[in-house]
Parts: C-alpha cells; sequence; structure tokens
C-alpha cells in the first residue's frame, strides 16, 4: 500500500489539533474560498501559484487566486479580529484549504494568524481544524492585472478557462456546476489584453489570458463544403 505523503500526513494529524493560535483573525465564506481554488496551480515551483492570498484591512476582505493563466479575485465584508492599523495577508497553501471547502453549503472558515506565519483554519459546521504554516513568499498585486476598459473586440480564449469561470459561478452561487446554465459576463478587449469575467450578484472578478501569437498555418481556413462553388462560363458557343 502507498504511504501518505508528508502534506497528507500533516493534515490529518493536525484535524485532530485543538491549539489555539493567537493572533490576527477573518472569517470568509466557503464558496468563495472554493472558487478561488478553481483557479489556482496543481502544481507549480513558484509558491504563489499553489495558494490563496487572503488581504483585509479590517474593513473588507480580498480572496485572490491563480495559475498565471487565469485569476480569481472576490470581496467580502469583514469578519474577525485585526488590531487597529495593522493588516491581514496570509499566502495559504492548496492543500491546507481543500479539504476545508468540499460541499461549502453556505459555511465559512475561519483563518487565523499568529506569529512566525503559523496558521490554523477551522470549519465550525464539521469541527474540522487544520494548522500548518502561512507561504513565505509574496502574492503579485492582482489590482494591476485587472483590465479597466474594455474594446468589445473578440479574442480566442481555451475553453478550459471559460469553464473554469461558469464553475466558480455555480460554486458562488453553491449550485452544482452541471446543472448551472448561467454564465458569467465576459467583457474582451482584443487578443492582446486579459478578458474581464464579473459575476452579476457577487463581488467577484476574475481574469482570463487569450491565445497568443503566430496564427499555425491553415487555422480557421473554411472548409471545401461551406465554399461557394462558382459556374464555369460555357464558351462553346
Amino acid at each position: 500500500m502507498r504511504s501518505m505523503s508528508a502534506a497528507t500526513r500533516r493534515i490529518r494529524i493536525n484535524t485532530q489539533t485543538r491549539s489555539t493560535i493567537t493572533g490576527k483573525i477573518i472569517t470568509v465564506p466557503a464558496e468563495h474560498v472554493a472558487a478561488a481554488l478553481l483557479f489556482s496551480a496543481v502544481k507549480d515551483v513558484r509558491q504563489y501559484l499553489i495558494s490563496v492570498c487572503f488581504e483585509s484591512d479590517g474593513k473588507e476582505t480580498f480572496i485572490a487566486a491563480s495559475d498565471g493563466i487565469k485569476l480569481f479575485v472576490s470581496k467580502v465584508p469583514f469578519e474577525g479580529y485585526v488590531p487597529a492599523g495593522v493588516a491581514f495577508k496570509a499566502v495559504v497553501p492548496t492543500v491546507l484549504l481543500a479539504p476545508m471547502c468540499k460541499k461549502p453549503n453556505g459555511n465559512f472558515l475561519i483563518i487565523e494568524l499568529g506569529e512566525h506565519r503559523a496558521l490554523k483554519v477551522t470549519r465550525p459546521d464539521t469541527g474540522t481544524i487544520v494548522q500548518g504554516m502561512a507561504m513565505d513568499c509574496k502574492f503579485p498585486d492582482w489590482r494591476r492585472i485587472i483590465p479597466t476598459n474594455y474594446s468589445g473586440e473578440a479574442a480566442s480564449v481555451d475553453p478550459e478557462l471559460m469553464l473554469a469561470c461558469k464553475k466558480a459561478f455555480a460554486t458562488l452561487k453553491n449550485i452544482n456546476a452541471k446543472q448551472a446554465s448561467a454564465l458569467p459576463d465576459f467583457y474582451f478587449n482584443g487578443a492582446h489584453s486579459g478578458v474581464r469575467v464579473q459575476y452579476p450578484g457577487f463581488d467577484a472578478i476574475s481574469v482570463v489570458m487569450p491565445y497568443r501569437g503566430s496564427v499555425p498555418e491553415g487555422a480557421g481556413e473554411l472548409p471545401a463544403f461551406g465554399t461557394r462553388v462558382e459556374e464555369e462560363e460555357d464558351v462553346s458557343a
């Protein structure tokens, strides 16, 4: 039988731990974290791409994730405790969050950040607690990535990226993605700018990158059966 990875063993052990981390605390909807996880990378040497970033100034909380090709950011009202004049910012590994976001069902997560990046994530409805360390890395400034304007000029986008946005929309609404028919709003800005995606009813934005580079030879050519056949002029007379 294959042995569990060190990360998995650590998570299973820590779900039984009830020690308290005293520090900054935020409470976030599980649906928003689950949606963000759809945009993080599965494997990457860049730690911030296999994480979810949480930022709060004590007034509002932002949840962001990216795999380098697509980005998700949502804003939720602040709940928790952050000392005045102190910001909450934690880059949390996806391996800690994924098991906590199964079947969100309108529940929430409590994220506590202590000294030396000590981290505790609690899901009150199940009583599950996971402890670990926040990533020692800087998450990119997602505000600089979001296009502020759009021209409406079309661009080619990988269908998998658009599917991720549809799944995120369904996750935010807490419905099964296979049963969801509504799509978020896509704002195109040509082939040289990211496509901005907005989710009606939620303070959430995504950015997906269109295809770039040269077009392969023959791409986009109309099949022969779709072309009009020109009648040859009769010159026998």
